[in-house]
């Protein structure tokens, strides 16, 4: 016996499909709302007489100031989650990854929490769009393709530029 499908909708020719009044059955939603489960932690512990790098999922280069003694945090902010939220497995990948940077310590909580908890520590971060409400010392990031600059409609246009340097 033959499988013969039940018609449907869909069961058009491509130039039909346009002009058609959309079904009931797609006009029904559900909300969808993403969340991240971040970690609790504990209050970091902080020796205010040195500098305390802020760390964050852009800036988790474990060369970073290796050559100080420094109060290093990996931040997870609520607030940057709610907006952007991520997978448990990202999150994992990032977690994982921080413990390349010698005697971080991982804070779930706002920044300005955390400079609160810092005391007269001096804060130095790396710029970054998602960090434009840090405060303290801000540095710049080290591009791998310092000369390359411009506006790029893809990131293969982009890379083209670069690879002419490899």
């Amino acid at each position: 016996m033959l499988y013969k499908p039940a018609k449907t909708f869909l069961d058009q020719g491509y130039d039909i499909l346009p002009v058609l009044d959309v079904p009931d059955i797609l006009n029904q939603t559900e909300p969808f709302t993403l969340t991240t489960k971040l970690p609790l932690t504990a209050e970091p512990t902080i020796d205010e007489q040195l500098p305390t790098l802020v760390y964050n999922s852009y800036n988790l280069d474990p060369l970073w100031h290796n050559d100080i003694k420094a109060n290093r945090i990996l931040l997870l902010e609520p607030s940057h989650y709610r907006k952007y939220p991520v997978s448990e497995r990202v999150l994992m990948f990032m977690t994982t990854l921080s413990k390349n940077i010698p005697d971080v310590q991982i804070y779930t909580g706002e920044f300005n929490d955390l400079t609160a908890l810092t005391g007269c520590s001096k804060v130095i971060y790396k710029k970054h769009p998602t960090s434009l409400h840090y405060t303290g010392e801000s540095e710049e990031y080290e591009y791998l393709f310092p000369n390359i600059a411009g506006y790029f409609p893809s990131f293969f246009s982009y890379w083209k530029r670069c690879e002419a340097l490899l």
